[in-house]
């Protein structure tokens, strides 16, 4: 995914970019040329570079609006924007009181892009808890639904959920437990 954004370099002087630098794992940030002359408006690119455990969603500050700067002197500029998530679970949590009656309980898988998405596997370590993922009569959108096999003492597990988002797997997890 890429954001881009639309600049104004609003001073007298050109505006020179030396280092774009996000300042989150998994992002990547360029910008259409090094200099910008005055009074030209020009785009700034960021975005995952792969979708992974290390590109998370949400409000991201990759970094380039910007100040007038004093004379030859370097200035930090920040880009502030939203990553929507490429995969939506909800609730990404699921506790089972112990010693309980039996409760049905699943959450919700949605992709973003549903025709470049596949949710292809629920994975769990413990035996306690059996995930079963189902497609839904929507497409994109997933139902994990879970079999607790022993709610005797308290336990909590990640069960790991993995998209394949064109050529890149990604891994979302949820967490489940006994309380």
């Amino acid at each position: 995914m890429v954001a881009e954004v639309a600049f104004r370099n609003s001073d007298t002087q050109p505006l020179h970019f030396t280092s774009p630098r996000p300042n989150c794992d998994g992002l990547s940030a360029a910008v259409s040329k090094e200099s910008f002359a005055p009074s030209k408006t020009r785009t700034a690119h960021s975005g995952s570079h792969s979708p992974s455990a290390d590109a998370k969603d949400g409000r991201k500050n990759p970094s380039p609006s910007p100040p007038t700067p004093p004379a030859n002197q370097p200035v930090t500029f920040l880009l502030v924007g939203d990553i929507p998530e490429s995969v939506a679970i909800r609730p990404n949590a699921l506790f089972w009181n112990k010693g309980a009656v039996p409760e049905k309980k699943s959450c919700t898988i949605k992709a973003d892009d549903p025709d470049g998405a596949n949710v292809t596997e629920a994975t769990c370590v413990g035996p306690r808890f059996i995930p079963r993922l189902e497609p839904t009569a929507h497409v994109g959108t997933y139902r994990l639904r879970f079999r607790v096999t022993d709610r005797s003492t308290p336990a909590q597990v990640t069960i790991r959920i993995t998209t394949q988002l064109g050529a890149h797997p990604l891994v979302s997890v949820v967490t489940v437990g006994i309380k």
